[in-house]
């Protein structure tokens, strides 16, 4: 039984109370404990680096040196999302990176294909790696719409509604103080933590489908006028780390 299958069935024994469809072999570093949302979407709150894995020991798990390790001492913030769990960094790993680079690395899609629009030699995204007892894919955010992704006009409200259901929105609308009506308050983050120059798994539409798309400035979904092997330096890698089971 793991350390954190142990810590688990601890809380248990001392009565506290977890979600009626807990399941052991869901159990990583941080609280196994929800503090909002429910099995499906919800959000356990934040972990520090030492409890997990840090952004050098990312690097040398994943061999993606490219561009500049960034000072993030700020640890990871830890969901269900679609019933997955995930761990998303609250500050961008590498900046000065390219779309490009990180297809080939295999840690674009994380679904064990070579993905839909490769702009450069096929590269299975398959990248795993290994933390304490679990094994986590490493991808970039997901869109959760048909690729490639047509996001003409998409601004204001639009842009609110055509983003809802996407795995962005299902993280950030739900802990940044600055949304909508019609999300839950897991938290109240400033809008700072969405951060910017992320890049995401989709290609836009047009352009001879060269382009990602990401937000490129603080809190907003831009299409980019740069294409998939353009590198500045507020282009950054923030991967998510989704638990393979």
């Amino acid at each position: 039984m793991s350390r954190f299958t142990k810590a688990a069935f601890s809380l248990l024994k001392k009565g506290i109370k977890v979600k009626r469809s807990f399941n052991p072999s869901l159990i990583t570093p941080g609280s196994n404990v929800l503090i909002g949302g429910d099995d499906t979407h919800g959000f356990y709150g934040e972990v520090p680096n030492e409890d997990f894995i840090t952004p050098q020991e990312l690097c040398d798990l994943t061999g993606y040196y490219q561009g500049t390790l960034t000072d993030n001492s700020d640890g990871w913030l830890k969901f269900i999302i679609d019933g997955k769990i995930i761990f998303y960094p609250k500050r961008r790993i590498r900046m000065s990176v390219n779309w490009n680079s990180i297809y080939a690395a295999g840690m674009v899609y994380g679904d064990d294909t070579f993905g839909t629009y490769p702009s450069t030699i096929d590269t299975l995204q398959d990248k795993r790696i290994t933390v304490g007892d679990n094994v986590f894919k490493v991808r970039l955010l997901k869109l959760n719409k048909p690729e490639p992704v047509d996001y003409t006009g998409k601004l204001g409200h639009a842009q609110y509604n055509f983003l809802r259901d996407s795995e962005y929105g299902k993280i950030f609308f739900n802990i940044i103080d600055e949304t909508e009506s019609g999300f839950d308050k897991w938290a109240t983050y400033p809008l700072s933590i969405i951060g910017e120059g992320v890049e995401w798994q989709f290609t836009m539409e047009g352009s001879a489908r060269t382009r990602p798309l990401g937000f490129y400035s603080m809190g907003y979904v831009h299409t980019s006028d740069f294409t998939k092997s353009a590198t500045y330096g507020t282009f950054c890698w923030r991967p998510i780390l989704e638990l393979d089971i």
